[in-house]
């Protein structure tokens, strides 16, 4: 098989789709999403409750705090991180066979193993894959055609 070759230099709506999805998926994202709903729930039941106990403000501070606050820091923390690390901005260039990827950024070169992908995912824009647990490679589907991109997740879900 052919070598599948791109490059690409990852704009600040990629970066920032690629790692909110990346946030969303983790587990403990999900726990605070599911306590902030739970916390404004139980505000809301608190006012339509008929009993005289005082309606609980903290809860609903809580969950908007958990649903809105969080994440508009992480959203905002994104952009300081893209704009302040010039290697999220460099060009990148991928060389993927069979049996290896190698990535050549303006800084750095690195070569890995097919058969070390953890796994594969994508979104509607990008295709991440995993070279372990908690380092994902993002690649914007822009860079690449139907083909090259259906031939690229073969070679990865190997």
């Amino acid at each position: 098989m052919e070598k599948i070759e791109f490059e690409f230099r990852l704009t600040l709506k990629e970066y920032r789709n690629g790692v909110s999805y990346l946030s969303k998926s983790q587990w403990l994202t999900r726990i605070l999403y599911f306590v902030g709903s739970i916390c404004i729930l139980d505000f809301l039941f608190s006012l339509d409750s008929s009993n005289e106990v005082e309606t609980e403000w903290n809860l609903l501070f809580i969950g908007i705090a958990l649903l809105v606050l969080i994440p508009y820091l992480i959203y905002r923390s994104i952009a300081k991180r893209y704009n302040s690390l010039p290697r999220i901005r460099e060009l990148v260039k991928y060389s993927v066979s069979e049996n290896e990827i190698q990535v050549i950024g303006e800084s750095y070169n690195i070569t890995l193993k097919t058969a070390n992908v953890l796994k594969v995912k994508e979104t509607k824009l990008i295709l991440f894959f995993y070279e372990n647990k908690t380092q994902a490679h993002l690649i914007p589907k822009r860079v690449l055609n139907e083909s090259d991109l259906k031939k690229l997740k073969e070679i990865l879900n190997k």
